[in-house]
C-alpha cells in the first residue's frame, strides 16, 4: 500500500497552484475555480493574471456551465465587464445570471447583443437590476423582444443607470429616476420604431427627471405630435445637454416648435437635426435660434432640403451667434454662393471650429472664397469639403491656404488625404529649393495642386539645378511649362510614370523652346490620341539647350522612326536617344541607321528590349565603322546572335554590348529540362515560367508538345516569345487536343503572333483559358483575335491585360460576346 499522500488543489502550495493557473485562461478559472473553497479563493485574490482582469468576453455558453458563471459572478470582486454577445441566453440561463447580478458588487458593463434573450429573460435582468447599484451599462439590442408590449408589461420594466437601452419597454424608469433610486444619465432608443404614445411616455417623464444628459431618438416613426411632446418637456427639463432627433422627418413644423422651446433653454448643447426633411422655413427658424441661444455648441443639419434662402438665414444668424463650436451642413445645396457668404463670416467668427460641408456642390471658385477667409481666420479646426466638385484650381488655394494657416489642423476635398498633413512637406520642399541643387520628389502621389505650388518657387529660383519627379500623379504641365520658361537654372527635369497626355508634353516641349538651360529631359511621351512623338520633336526645334530625348515605353511605328530620323537632323545638341521597349524592328533601325551614319553629336543609344535581329544589327555594326562618337550601345534584350555581338563589340570598343542571347538558357540547361519533362510521363502541368527560354528553346519544347496526351496547362509566361517561337508556339494550339490552359504573359508577342494564335483557336475545340498579358498586341492583334472568337466555341477565359490596344480593339470584342460563350475577356 502506498504511503504517498494524494494531492489536490485543497492541499497543494500555493506557488504549485500558480503554476497550474498559468496553464488555464481566465475564463476557465472564472467558471471553473471560483467558488470552490475559501483557500482556492484567497489565492485567486491574489493571483495576478486574475486579480487584474477586469473584463471577460464568453466566446460560447453552453447549459452546463451556466451555474457555475452565476455563481462565480456573484461572489467575485473584480471584474467590471462580462460580454456574453452572441451566446444563445434563453430563459433558464437569464435567471441564473439575475440572481448573481442581485448580489455582485463590482460588474459595471453587461452585453447581451444578439444573444436570443426574450421578453421573460429580460424580466428577470430588470427585476435583478432593482436591487444592483452598481451596473452602469446594459447592452440587449438586437433580441427578440415582442415590440410594442402593452402598459401592464411596460410598466414591469424598468432601466438601470447609464446603460445603453434599445427597448420601448424601458421607457417608465426615467419615472422612478424621481425617486431617487437610480440614477439615468444616458438613453438610446435608435431605429426602434417608436410612436407618438412612446414618445409621449418618455416626454413625461423627462420633464420630472432631473439627472438625463443624453437622449437619442433618431430613426423613428413619430409625428409632430410626438415632437409637441418633446419640445414641451424641454421647456422644464434643466439637465438634458445632448439630443439626437436624426432621421425623423419632423419637417419645417417640427423645427418650429423645437426652435421655440430651445430659445428659453439653457442647458442644451447638443442637437442634431440632420435627415429631417425640413426646408427653408425650418432653417429659418433655426437662425432665429442660433441669434438668441447663448448655449447651444453643436448642430448637425445634415441631409436636409435647405437651399439659397435657408442657408442665407443660418449664415446671417452666425455672425450673432458666439457659441457654436461645430456645425455640420452636408448635403444641403450650400453652392459657391452659399460658400462665398460662409467665407465672409468665417473671417469673422472667433468660435467655430468644425465645419462640415461635405456634398454642397461647391466648385473652384468657392474653394477660392474659403480659402481667402482660412488665410486670416485663426479659430477653425477641422473643414471637410468631400464630395464636391472641387478641382486642381480650388484645390491649389486651399493647399496654398494651408501652407499659412496654423491652426487649422483637417483639411478633407474629393480623397481621404488630410491637406494639411502635406504643408510640412511642401514648406520642406520650398524651403530646399533656396539651398540644395538637385531634390528627389519621386514617388510621392504628388498631384497638379502641389505641383503648382512647387512651379510657382520654381519661376524665381536661382540654386535648382536638378529635379525629379517621376511616379507621381502629374496630368496638367501647363505651371510647370510656364516655370520652366522662366526658369535660368534648371538642368536636369525627370517626369517619367505620370499622367502626362499629348497636349501636356507639348505645353513642356514649347517652354523648352524658350529656357536656354535645361538640357536632360526624361519623358515618358504617351501616344494618346493617335498623336505622333515626332510633333513634338517639331516642337523644339529652337531648342539650342536639350540633349536627351527619351521615348521609353512608346510604340514607336517605321513612319515615327523616319519623321523622327529627318528632325534629329535639325537637332544638333542631343547626345543620347533612349528608345527601350519601344517595338523598334529592323525597318525602324533602317532610318535611325541613316542618320547615325552622318551625326557626330549623339554619343549614347539606349535600344534595350526591342525586335532588332542579325538584320538590323549589321546596320548598326556599319554605322558604327564610320561613326566615332557612339560611346554607348545597349542592345540588351534585342534576337541579336553572339556572332553578330562580337561583331559590333569590334567596331566600338568602349560600347557596352549587352546582347540578349547571352542570357538565354544554355544548351545543358535546355537539355536538362526537356529530359525533366519528357521523363515525367504522368506531369499535367508543364510550368516553363521564366526559364530565359530562346526561340530555340521554345521551337523544340513546344514540337515536343504536338502529339502529347498528358499535359493540359502550359505557362511560357515571361520568355522571349516572337516572331518564328511565336509561330510554333501558335501552331500548338491548332495540333494538340489536349491544353486546356496556356499562357504566355509577358513575352514579346505582336500582331502578328496575335493573328496566328486567332487561327489557331479557330481550329482548337479544347482550350478553355488564354493568358496573353504584358505583350505588344494593339487594336489591329485584338480584332484578329476577336473575329476568331466568332468560330470558337470552347474558350471561357481571355486575358489581354497590358496590351496596347486601343478604343477600337475594345470595341471589337463589344460584338463577339452577345455570340460568344466567353465568360471573361480583361
Amino acid at each position: 500500500m502506498s504511503t504517498n499522500p494524494r494531492l489536490n488543489l485543497h492541499t497543494l502550495p500555493v506557488e504549485m497552484v500558480y503554476r497550474i493557473l498559468d496553464k488555464l485562461n481566465v475564463l476557465t478559472i472564472f467558471w471553473s475555480l471560483q467558488c470552490v473553497c475559501q483557500r482556492l479563493n484567497s489565492i485567486l485574490n491574489t493571483y495576478q493574471q486574475y486579480k487584474t482582469c477586469e473584463g471577460l468576453r464568453v466566446m460560447y455558453l453552453g447549459i452546463p456551465p451556466i451555474d457555475c458563471i452565476a455563481k462565480a459572478l456573484r461572489y467575485n470582486t473584480t471584474l467590471t465587464s462580462l460580454n456574453f454577445e452572441y451566446c444563445n441566453i434563453d430563459d433558464y440561463v437569464a435567471q441564473y445570471l439575475a440572481i448573481a447580478l442581485k448580489y455582485n458588487k463590482t460588474l459595471k458593463k453587461l452585453n447581451f447583443e444578439n444573444s436570443m434573450i426574450n421578453k421573460e429573460g429580460i424580466f428577470h435582468l430588470m427585476n435583478a437590476l432593482k436591487s444592483n447599484s452598481t451596473l452602469t451599462e446594459l447592452s440587449i439590442s438586437g433580441n427578440p423582444i415582442d415590440n410594442p408590449m402593452d402598459n401592464e408589461t411596460l410598466q414591469k420594466l424598468v432601466v438601470h443607470p447609464w446603460f445603453r437601452v434599445d427597448i420601448v419597454e424601458q421607457l417608465q424608469q426615467l419615472c422612478l429616476a424621481r425617486h431617487g433610486k437610480i440614477i439615468v444619465t444616458t438613453l438610446n432608443f435608435p431605429r426602434m420604431y417608436l410612436g407618438d404614445k412612446e414618445i409621449k411616455c418618455l416626454a413625461d417623464a423627462l420633464q420630472k427627471n432631473q439627472t438625463l444628459t443624453d437622449l437619442d431618438v433618431s430613426s423613428n416613426k413619430f409625428s409632430i405630435k410626438g415632437v409637441k411632446y418633446l419640445s414641451d418637456a424641454l421647456k422644464l427639463n434643466k439637465t438634458l445637454t445632448t439630443l439626437n432627433l436624426r432621421d425623423n422627418q419632423i419637417g419645417d413644423n417640427g423645427i418650429y416648435y423645437l426652435s421655440t422651446t430651445l430659445k428659453e433653454n439653457v442647458t442644451l448643447i447638443k442637437l442634431d437635426l440632420s435627415s429631417n426633411e425640413f426646408g427653408d422655413e425650418g432653417a429659418r427658424h433655426l437662425a432665429d435660434l442660433l441669434k438668441e441661444n447663448k448655449k447651444l455648441i453643436e448642430l448637425n443639419l445634415k441631409w436636409n432640403n435647405i437651399t439659397h434662402e435657408g442657408r442665407s438665414h443660418l449664415i446671417y444668424a452666425l455672425q450673432y451667434n458666439e457659441t457654436l463650436i461645430d456645425l455640420n451642413l452636408q448635403a444641403n445645396e450650400i453652392g459657391d454662393t452659399g460658400a462665398k457668404e460662409l467665407s465672409n463670416i468665417l473671417k469673422e467668427n472667433e468660435t467655430l471650429q468644425i465645419l462640415n460641408l461635405q456634398n454642397n456642390r461647391i466648385y473652384d471658385d468657392g474653394a477660392k472664397h474659403l480659402a481667402d477667409a482660412l488665410k486670416t481666420n485663426t479659430t477653425l479646426i477641422t473643414l471637410n469639403l468631400k464630395d464636391n466638385k472641387i478641382r486642381d484650381e480650388g484645390e491649389y488655394h486651399l493647399l496654398n491656404m494651408a501652407l499659412f494657416n496654423t491652426t487649422l489642423k483637417e483639411l478633407y476635398i474629393n480623397h481621404d488625404k488630410n491637406l494639411i498633413e502635406l504643408s510640412p512637406f511642401l514648406t520642406n520642399t520650398i524651403n530646399q529649393t533656396n539651398t540644395s541643387t538637385s531634390i528627389d520628389l519621386s514617388n510621392k502621389s504628388l498631384r497638379n495642386p502641389e505641383i503648382q505650388i512647387l512651379a510657382n518657387v520654381l519661376q524665381s529660383n536661382t540654386i535648382l539645378t536638378t529635379l525629379d519627379l517621376h511616379h507621381n500623379e502629374i496630368d496638367d504641365t501647363r505651371y510647370l511649362a510656364d516655370a520652366i520658361k522662366k526658369n535660368k537654372t534648371l538642368i536636369t527635369l525627370n517626369l517619367r510614370h505620370n499622367k502626362i497626355n499629348y497636349n501636356g508634353v507639348l505645353h513642356l516641349c514649347n517652354a523648352l523652346n524658350k529656357n536656354k538651360t535645361c538640357t536632360i529631359f526624361f519623358l515618358k511621351c504617351d501616344r494618346t490620341n493617335q498623336q505622333n512623338p515626332c510633333h513634338l520633336l517639331s516642337s523644339i526645334s529652337d531648342s539650342d539647350t536639350l540633349t536627351t530625348l527619351d521615348f521609353q515605353n512608346n510604340q514607336i511605328s517605321v513612319t515615327d522612326a523616319y519623321e523622327i530620323s529627318h528632325r534629329l537632323l535639325f537637332l544638333t545638341t542631343i547626345t543620347a536617344l533612349n528608345f527601350q521597349n519601344c517595338q523598334i524592328t529592323d525597318e525602324q533601325i533602317r532610318y535611325f541607321a541613316n542618320i547615325l551614319t552622318t551625326n557626330r553629336t549623339i554619343t549614347t543609344i539606349n535600344l534595350q528590349n526591342n525586335f532588332i535581329t542579325d538584320q538590323g544589327a549589321n546596320r548598326l555594326n556599319f554605322v558604327l565603322i564610320f561613326n566615332k562618337t557612339i560611346k554607348k550601345l545597349d542592345l540588351k534584350g534585342n534576337h541579336i546572335s553572339i556572332k553578330l555581338a562580337n561583331r559590333i563589340a569590334n567596331s566600338i570598343q568602349e560600347a557596352s554590348i549587352i546582347n540578349f542571347e547571352r542570357d538565354t538558357i544554355n544548351d545543358q540547361e535546355l537539355q536538362e529540362l526537356i529530359d525533366s519533362l519528357q521523363n515525367d510521363t504522368t506531369q499535367t502541368t508543364w510550368n516553363l515560367q521564366n526559364k530565359r527560354l530562346d526561340g530555340r528553346a521554345i521551337r523544340i519544347i513546344t514540337i515536343s508538345l504536338y502529339n502529347n496526351t498528358k499535359v493540359t496547362t502550359l505557362d511560357l509566361s515571361y520568355n522571349t516569345i516572337a516572331s518564328n517561337s511565336g509561330r510554333i508556339t501558335a501552331s500548338v494550339l491548332s495540333h494538340n487536343n489536349t491544353l486546356l490552359t496556356v499562357n504566355v504573359q509577358y513575352n514579346r508577342i505582336n500582331d502578328a503572333i496575335a493573328k496566328r494564335f486567332a487561327k489557331a483557336l479557330e481550329r482548337n475545340t479544347t482550350l478553355i483559358n488564354l493568358d496573353i498579358g504584358g505583350n505588344y498586341i494593339t487594336g489591329r492583334g485584338a480584332r484578329s483575335l476577336a473575329k476568331a472568337l466568332r468560330k470558337n466555341r470552347t474558350l471561357k477565359c481571355l486575358n489581354l491585360q497590358n496590351n496596347l490596344i486601343d478604343i477600337k480593339g475594345v470595341q471589337s470584342f463589344a460584338n463577339v460576346l452577345r455570340e460568344n460563350q466567353v465568360k471573361s475577356i480583361s
